[in-house]
């Protein structure tokens, strides 16, 4: 009886040698290979040896698995995933594999990258998220990270204690403007694919997005992907160009999934002249950190304009702030919630640590 370790090498070097997509050829060569063999062995066979030829290899059965949220690459070679009892290494990638496997994901989307443009961050068909970075920028060798999102919206009894669980269907409901706040892999993505669930059917939502994550799962969901330039530095549509195109799309709620620059403007312009119900997100480590950097980024995108004249146009748009954190567990979990005074800087905590100790007030 041949091992599968025997039958991997055989299949593999038939189907180098045989014309014909492998994924057609691999069956039949197997059997030839193998008559005895069990269905379930062939299967292995076969996944372990188009991973290599056709797949990403080494990471293809990380990719697959649903457990695992993220794989990352680290220097070229090192792997790491990440599932949910943390981080952990694997077994690392053989010399030369790296290169390849890249190469694979990105011919999948139509993209490249080269020395010229090192880094490149797209979306693959299944809807996981690519961002890879190599030399010269990538010191130590190249840098891979593949972000899978699931397609299950998680309860919102997976964010916060059961009693939170209220005041969030009610931030929906009152049609509050929202912003969502938190750290790296905090779960802001996924904290707006559970808000979304409690969406009135009849509204119909338009998610704006760099690279499209979101699941939002009601009947009139209208979804918007910026678009990067192309190898001739021509053809890029960016977040500030889609809130302007989504604003003439009668949106009953707006969904920016990220604001990290220009865009802010456009989006909180929107929030203020009667887009109630809509929500963005923040990369920031709190709630005051969370107004300073959309203070940051709108003067940056227009450095004369007054200060207080954005202070008053950001308040004025956001109802409320929900930060994301993570706990020592590694849980993701809503730590604060504010509502966010209109006439002052005195905002009103709601949750604190994950605890209510106020009531939220009606909107205005």
């Amino acid at each position: 009886m041949q091992t599968q370790g025997s039958l991997v090498e055989q299949l593999r070097e038939v189907l180098i040698a045989t014309d014909g997509p492998p994924e057609q050829n691999a069956e039949p060569a197997l059997r030839r290979i193998s008559p005895l063999s069990t269905a379930e062995s062939r299967r292995q066979v076969i996944n372990e040896v188009l991973a290599d030829l056709t797949g990403l290899g080494a990471l293809q059965r990380y990719v697959d698995d649903p457990t695992i949220n993220e794989v990352m690459v680290v220097s070229g070679r090192h792997v790491w995933v990440e599932d949910a009892d943390g981080i952990r290494a694997t077994e690392p990638l053989a010399p030369g594999q790296f290169d390849v496997i890249v190469e694979r994901l990105l011919r999948r989307v139509g993209r490249r990258i080269d020395h010229l443009s090192p880094t490149v961050e797209t979306r693959l068909p299944s809807g996981a998220r690519v961002c890879a970075v190599i030399s010269p920028i990538a010191i130590d060798g190249g840098i891979l990270c593949v972000r899978r999102f699931s397609d299950n919206v998680l309860p919102l009894r997976a964010f916060c204690q059961q009693d939170i669980a209220p005041i969030l269907q009610h931030i929906v409901d009152a049609r509050f403007n929202v912003v969502i706040s938190g750290p790296t892999s905090s779960g802001k993505t996924s904290l707006m694919a559970s808000l979304g669930a409690l969406i009135n059917p009849r509204d119909r939502v338009i998610t704006i997005e760099d690279t499209a994550e979101l699941r939002i799962q009601q009947p009139h969901v209208v979804r918007l992907e910026a678009r990067p330039e192309n190898s001739e530095r021509n053809g890029a549509i960016d977040l500030t160009h889609l809130v302007r195109t989504a604003l003439r799309l009668r949106p009953d709620r707006l969904i920016v999934g990220e604001v990290r620059g220009n865009e802010v403007v456009d989006m909180l312009t929107a929030l203020s002249t009667g887009h109630d119900g809509s929500w963005t997100s923040v990369h920031s480590n709190g709630v005051a950190n969370t107004m300073i950097r959309l203070e940051t980024m709108f003067l940056r995108a227009i450095p004369n304009i007054d200060v207080t004249a954005v202070r008053h146009l950001i308040h004025s748009a956001i109802d409320i702030v929900i930060h994301l954190g993570k706990t020592t567990d590694g849980s993701r979990r809503i730590t604060d919630i504010v509502q966010i005074s209109k006439n002052n800087n005195q905002h009103r905590q709601i949750v604190s640590g994950g605890v209510i100790i106020a009531e939220l007030t009606e909107r205005h």
